[in-house]
């Protein structure tokens, strides 16, 4: 269950995560349908519902198939990006990854230009990792997750005391330390978003 549960459907929110995980990018009818999953029908509805509102937008035809984007320039964009990170789009299918490690993990969060909204296509997801938890076992659980995501996730893991160490002494992890970013863990409880 997602917290925007409230606002989009499940498969809506599968279908905003991919678009907006790749603001630059065109996908197809069939692909964000697939990529909605359940009834083809109910969601082009959805999909035509949003293209008409002017979230998405459509752009010429490829080989026949219809090419549609999210539209940045929709006046509610970044407001709908902000939930749509801070929620189903990013933290929750990071949250869901991490909960495993959670006994090992002190903090994590995203910070880069994917979170700035500065990123390119081929851009990755930067996610900062505090505490003991393998890195090589971080990496793999993150590959399940990085087609639903839309985006490779780059972990940088650092031990707690070296954190702490390093947010002293170092220009480029204080930099990062204080640096736009969206907490992953601990998870901030609801009664305080």
């Amino acid at each position: 269950m997602s917290t925007a549960d409230f606002l989009f459907t499940p498969s809506m929110q599968r279908v905003l995560c991919l678009v907006f995980a790749n603001p630059g990018q065109s996908f197809n009818l069939t692909r964000l349908l697939e990529h909605a999953g359940g009834g083809h029908g109910g969601g082009q509805r959805q999909i035509e519902r949003l293209l008409l509102a002017g979230l998405l937008q459509e752009g010429p035809r490829r080989a026949l198939k219809r090419s549609i984007q999210v539209n940045t320039e929709f006046f509610m964009y970044p407001e709908l990006r902000a939930i749509v990170l801070k929620s189903f789009g990013l933290t929750e299918p990071l949250q869901q990854v991490l909960q495993a490690f959670q006994e090992q993990i002190s903090e994590a969060f995203v910070v880069g230009s994917f979170i700035q909204g500065t990123d390119s296509p081929g851009s990755e997801i930067d996610l900062i990792v505090v505490g003991g938890a393998p890195l090589k076992a971080l990496n793999e659980a993150m590959l399940h997750i990085q087609t639903t995501l839309g985006r490779p996730v780059r972990i940088r893991r650092y031990g707690a005391r070296k954190w702490a160490q390093l947010r002293q002494t170092d220009p480029e992890v204080q930099q990062l330390a204080q640096a736009e970013n969206i907490r992953i863990l601990p998870a901030v409880p609801l009664s305080k978003v």
